[in-house]
């Protein structure tokens, strides 16, 4: 499997309403979700080797939050 990272595209926001929630907003996809905290840390430390369920990494990997794209790579796709 090639190398996976955190998007640099990703904007976590937590939520004051629902205390260990955060909205994931991914600036070129468009993405927006909810999710726990514990999966916020496991998407910002995916570059470590954190292990995902299969079925959530790809669901993470379509909606742009974690990519196998270098930082470059993801400035050049944003900028064409």
């Amino acid at each position: 499997m090639e190398t996976l990272r955190t998007s640099s595209y990703l904007i976590p926001v937590k939520l004051e309403s629902e205390p260990g929630k955060y909205m994931l907003i991914h600036g070129y996809t468009g993405a927006i979700d909810i999710v726990t905290e514990s999966l916020l840390k496991k998407i910002q430390a995916v570059a470590s080797g954190v292990d995902l369920p299969e079925d959530t990494l790809q669901t993470l990997i379509k909606r742009g939050y974690i990519t196998t794209r270098s930082q470059e790579e993801e400035y050049a796709y944003v900028l064409v």
